[in-house]
């Protein structure tokens, strides 16, 4: 069986806890703060309500999409159904218009739903009409209402 030796268990070693550490000492730098132990978890929510940007008449206006699917006219002017929950499947942001727990807080439900964004809007290559997905998010921080805040993710 392969020895590595007792100078070279001894530096792994080293590095895996400085790793563990280094992680734990940033968990607050990332938005679901992985690593970072909370004895009392944030205890918040949040409702998004899902819209398109559409370009009409040389001016961009807000569409609302209505139980997370539209229709919209592909490169060869036929109709086409799309839906949100074809590329979101974490539970919390398939539900536009629902309050839900935002899991490990806030700040990572929101980056959640900012990379469901980008990741659906950067695959609905078949959508002419669609410039950009917007959501407006209403938060409960703790049971106080929060901020109001707008995410969106504009088609490449």
């Amino acid at each position: 069986m392969f020895d590595l030796g007792r100078t070279a268990r001894a530096g792994f070693i080293g590095a895996y806890l400085t790793l563990q550490l280094g992680l734990v000492f940033t968990a607050d730098w990332r938005p679901d703060r992985v690593f970072g132990f909370r004895m009392f978890n944030e205890s918040s929510s949040l409702k998004f309500e899902l819209y398109r940007k559409v370009r009409r008449r040389g001016a961009e206006r807000l569409v609302k999409v209505e139980e997370g699917a539209w229709e919209a006219l592909t490169a060869h002017g036929e109709k086409r159904a799309f839906s949100w929950t074809e590329r979101v499947r974490f539970g919390a942001l398939t539900r536009p218009g629902e309050f839900v727990h935002a899991a490990y807080g806030l700040d990572a439900q929101l980056f959640r739903l900012q990379q469901a964004l980008e990741d659906v809007v950067h695959h609905i290559d078949d959508d002419r009409e669609t410039v950009a997905l917007v959501a407006q998010v209403e938060t409960i921080k703790n049971g106080r209402p929060g901020e109001a805040v707008t995410l969106e993710a504009r088609r490449p």
